[in-house]
């Protein structure tokens, strides 16, 4: 999966930093504060991330990017019903990237997409954690490629 330079960059800054901006093709736009439980949602299964399913992550990234826009700027494609919990995020991620992927094409390389994707479900999973939370979440992942 590609991962966006500034996040790798500025590991410790998730939860300081504030929320991400991201830039779909109409200019920057700054996510805000995901909505309650999307963070459980969204996460991958242990069997996507051993498959390294970039769909998978690029469904949940788009329902994240939807999930986090302010409600008071344009969203660049129609609207999306609203997801509630208990519905399955990856379906609904699937119609979300399909429709701003025929929406923001001409206007934004699929490339550019994804990092601003990866943003939104990094925003996501790292909100709502603290710096000590992040870093033993950190140190646990790098120790998985140990064995």
């Amino acid at each position: 999966m590609p991962e966006d330079p500034s996040i790798q960059e500025q590991p410790e800054q998730a939860t300081t930093a504030g929320p991400p901006t991201v830039d779909i093709g109409w200019g920057d736009v700054t996510l805000e504060e995901p909505p309650a439980l999307l963070d459980v949602a969204v996460r991958l299964t242990p069997r996507q991330v051993a498959s390294n399913d970039e769909a998978a992550a690029l469904a949940r990234g788009a329902a994240a990017l939807f999930l986090c826009w302010p409600p008071k700027k344009r969203w660049p494609a129609p609207r999306p019903k609203p997801w509630v919990p208990g519905e399955h995020i990856g379906e609904y991620g699937q119609a979300v990237y399909a429709g701003l992927r025929a929406a923001t094409k001409s206007r934004c390389p699929k490339t550019k997409l994804h990092v601003m994707l990866y943003r939104a479900l990094t925003w996501t999973f790292d909100s709502g954690m603290t710096e000590e939370e992040l870093r033993e979440a950190r140190n646990f992942s790098e120790g998985q490629g140990e064995e």
